[in-house]
Formats: C-alpha cells, sequence, structure tokens
C-alpha cells in the first residue's frame, strides 16, 4: 500500500512539472501582437511581419491572419527590437527602436501606405516607458551591468530588486 501511495504521489508530481516549468516560461518573457490597415482602416491580410532583435540578428518571422492580426509570443524582453512589415503593393513599413518588458504584451499596430515596394518607411521609437494596454502587470528589463554594479545584498535577494523598479519610488510602499 504504501508503495502503491508514493508511486502515485511521484506520478502526480510528475505530471504537475510541464504546467509548472510552463509557467515560468512565459513569466520571463515577452510578446508583441498588433493589427496592420490599409489607409482607409481597412485590415490587410496576409502581410509578411518580420520581429528582428538588432543586438543579435535574430530574427522571427508571421504572417497577418484574415483580421489582419499578429503575434510574436516568447520573446526574451529587452531593448532594441525592430518590427518589419512587407505586402504586395504597400510600402514596406519598419517600426524601431522596440523595447519589451518582462511579461508584458506590447501592442504595435502598424498603417501601410499604398505604393511601390522599393519604398519603405522607417517609424524611430522614442526611448522611454511603453504603456501597457494588454493587462494591468508591470515589468522591467534590468540589464546585466546593473545587475553586476549592485551591491552584493541586493543581488543575493530577488525580492531586493523592488528597489531597482522605475515604478518604485518610495520603497517602503511598494511592499
Amino acid at each position: 500500500m504504501t508503495k502503491l501511495k508514493s508511486s502515485l504521489i511521484v506520478s502526480l508530481l510528475l505530471l504537475l512539472l510541464p504546467v509548472v516549468c510552463f509557467a515560468q516560461t512565459t513569466a520571463s518573457t515577452s510578446a508583441v501582437r498588433g493589427i496592420v490597415t490599409d489607409p482607409q482602416g481597412a485590415v490587410v491580410a496576409g502581410v509578411t511581419v518580420k520581429l528582428v532583435d538588432s543586438k543579435t540578428s535574430q530574427e522571427r518571422t508571421t504572417t497577418t491572419n484574415d483580421q489582419g492580426a499578429y503575434l510574436f509570443a516568447q520573446i526574451p524582453p529587452g531593448q532594441g527590437y525592430i518590427l518589419k512589415f512587407s505586402a504586395t503593393g504597400f510600402e514596406s513599413l519598419e517600426l524601431n527602436g522596440i523595447a519589451l518588458g518582462v511579461g508584458n504584451t506590447e501592442t504595435h499596430n502598424a498603417q501601410l501606405t499604398v505604393g511601390q515596394v522599393s519604398t519603405s518607411v522607417v517609424v524611430t521609437a522614442e526611448a522611454g516607458a511603453t504603456l501597457n494596454t494588454t493587462d494591468a502587470s508591470i515589468g522591467n528589463v534590468i540589464e546585466e551591468r546593473r545587475m553586476k554594479e549592485l551591491p552584493i545584498a541586493i543581488r543575493s535577494s530577488p525580492a531586493s530588486l523592488i528597489w531597482v523598479s522605475d515604478s518604485c519610488l518610495n520603497p517602503p510602499s511598494c511592499w
């Protein structure tokens, strides 16, 4: 009977392990989504959308669906992402300087201009915080250099990183 109970407990834990691992993965990544439209506001299906990490040159590609929507899931958070939109009969569009926060889903809608494929429009995002309109979560990207410059007492406890958050102006009230 004891062997049966222990086998049952081990089996249950093995079944729950993927759920726990998936929850940790999604909490430490970002996502990018949006809708592509034409100048009249109609959605454009079949647009090729590329997300490029300018630091590593890693590129992900997707195509907009029938509602003109695209989605890139489980993207490592950071700065310096580029979104590229291209479709037949439209000018290419490029959005530069995109910053992705931890656990956030950033929305970047695009409006394509009718024209030659050889013409491209480049839009550079200004540095600063982006508004998360998807949910009420807050996340910050902490650069590796900033982590190494922290005192050892703060580095050893992740809970102490609340002090580093830009949204925490008065640390005791953020707890």
